[in-house]
This record gives structure tokens, C-alpha cells and sequence, in this order.
């Protein structure tokens, strides 16, 4: 992420806010949650995108 000029902070942050809002909003939870799953890509703003991958839901 450093190399792409992301910043981990901010994908740290919005990872709490994506999870929280799936466990607590959504009632969801992404049932295999680990670094291969979790996808981390700049926007052409230079912001960060959370893309989460092989969801395995559960309700």
C-alpha cells in the first residue's frame, strides 16, 4: 500500500466502518475474512476502496 501511495490509516479506518456497518446494520457477516479476501485499490480521487472478496455471508 505504501509503493501505491495509499494510506493504512485510512484503510484501517475504513475497514472498522465497513465491518461495523455489516455486522450491526446490515446484520451480515463475511464468514472468511483474511488479507486474501480483502482487496485495497486507489480511486483516481487518491482516496481508498475496500473491495471485499469470496463474501460467504451468513445472516
Amino acid at each position: 500500500m505504501q509503493r501505491n501511495g495509499i494510506d493504512r490509516f485510512e484503510v484501517s479506518d475504513k475497514l472498522g466502518k465497513l465491518y461495523s456497518e455489516m455486522i450491526f446494520r446490515k446484520g451480515y457477516v463475511h464468514s472468511d475474512p483474511h488479507p486474501g479476501n480483502i482487496l485495497v485499490r486507489k480511486t483516481p480521487s487518491g482516496t481508498a476502496e475496500i473491495v471485499l472478496l469470496d463474501h460467504g455471508l451468513y445472516q
